[in-house]
């Protein structure tokens, strides 16, 4: 932020360098800026997203380092974010990281934190920077004759009198020009939240630090819980859980080793659903045909119509194939009320498509009534309807409409 005389409030978004002057990109807040007038402006850093944006730099060195232990000696850095929100890292490897290397890699960062390691830095001239043992720098990257080393654990001055201590590839060494820590128990807390490919041979970690880092750990330990009570339910219980889940997990940033646990526990209860719903369906399927056999044997005259209870447009198909066996000379209408809606099917044969029953223009006439529409050829059609209240009414009207016909 910046500020000055008049109530002149500016909230500086970027600061460039150009040649050797640093220009400051921001939006007026309050007040007003005039070409001309030289208003000096005092620089206030945001003290608050500043230590958010240390604590994520520093883990960010921290992690570096876990990697090139756990995982692999050839794991360079290929990129890297950091903000008051997260650590973002990019680096050489050919295959995902697994849980264990994960854990293992949470593990060194928190140990470091908990050992509140002072977080030095020090300016030496490149060529010895170079020959510091294990010290790390980005492949590639053009450096000044003098560069700044930042070395977690071990003062800069001891490394540049011996560079080649054998100690040293078991500290975080690197050059950076960036904002740090004082010391790395200020990070608090380190977790992963994301392991993913960027591109070919090259692995993403996102991390977060402190309170946010907490607040992930605690999502994640609820939303264990939640799966845990949802492997026990049942029925329209399960589903809901499951969805419940789905939806908070998309919500929430969450440690990656409980996301993947999660995902594992979602597959098995969505198999659940799933397996439910298919029973559902089977005995749904069994009870539509025992309606349609009732209606069948009840039923008298060129003309049936009637409601089927608990069927779907399938169910009413399913029906009308049990009805047309015992009645094949009669025109049929069956209608049902599901999941907020209502279904329409008729099938009407040519005897009384010739006398002027059209099923297209049956159902047409019926869904209307049930606040829908549909259609189709004279001797078979579907409709739908919004209202499933208005169902018997509409049944009604295809009476009607049917006996005017015939």
């Amino acid at each position: 932020m910046g500020s000055g005389a008049g109530g002149v409030s500016v909230r500086i978004t970027d600061t460039q360098k150009v040649g050797d002057v640093y220009l400051h990109v921001g939006v007026v807040e309050s007040g007003t800026l005039r070409a001309g007038e030289g208003l000096a402006i005092t620089a206030r850093v945001d003290l608050d997203r500043r230590r958010a944006i240390m604590a994520n730099h520093t883990s960010t060195h921290m992690m570096n380092r876990a990697l090139r232990k756990h995982v692999s000696e050839s794991a360079d850095q290929k990129g890297s974010l950091v903000d008051d929100e997260k650590l973002r890292f990019d680096f050489s490897h050919s295959k995902p990281l697994g849980d264990s290397e994960i854990e293992q890699v949470q593990q060194t960062v928190n140990a470091d934190i908990a050992a509140d390691l002072p977080v030095c830095a020090g300016v030496a001239p490149v060529e010895v920077g170079r020959s510091i043992n294990g010290l790390r720098a980005v492949f590639g990257e053009k450096y000044p004759p003098s560069v700044r080393i930042v070395s977690i654990g071990v003062p800069v001055d001891k490394l540049v009198a011996d560079p080649s201590g054998e100690d040293w590839p078991n500290y975080s060494i690197e050059f950076c020009g960036g904002t740090h820590l004082a010391s790395t128990g200020d990070a608090e807390h380190f977790v992963i939240v994301h392991e993913e490919a960027v591109a070919k041979g090259v692995r993403r970690i996102t991390a977060l630090t402190g309170q946010p880092a907490h607040d992930a750990e605690a999502h994640g330990e609820k939303l264990l819980a939640q799966l845990a009570a949802a492997e026990k339910a049942q029925g329209d219980a399960l589903a809901q859980a499951v969805a419940d889940l789905t939806k908070q997990m998309a919500e929430h940033a969450l440690p990656a080793l409980v996301r993947t646990r999660l995902r594992e526990g979602l597959t098995a209860l969505q198999k659940a659903v799933k397996d439910q719903e298919k029973s559902r369906s089977k005995e749904a399927a069994g009870q539509v045909v025992e309606v349609a056999r009732r209606i069948a044997e009840e039923a008298t005259g060129p003309v049936i119509i009637a409601p089927v209870d608990g069927a779907d447009a399938n169910g009413l198909r399913t029906a009308m194939d049990v009805i047309t066996k015992k009645h094949p000379d009669a025109a049929l209408l069956l209608g049902a009320a599901t999941d907020g809606k209502v279904a329409f099917l008729a099938a009407v044969p040519k005897p009384l498509i010739a006398r002027g029953l059209k099923a297209g223009d049956w159902v047409k006439h019926v869904a209307q009534i049930a606040g829908g529409g549909g259609g189709g050829r004279p001797d078979m059609a579907q409709a739908g309807g919004k209202d499933p209240t208005k169902l018997e009414a509409a049944l009604d009207a295809g009476r009607k409409f049917a006996a005017e016909k015939i």
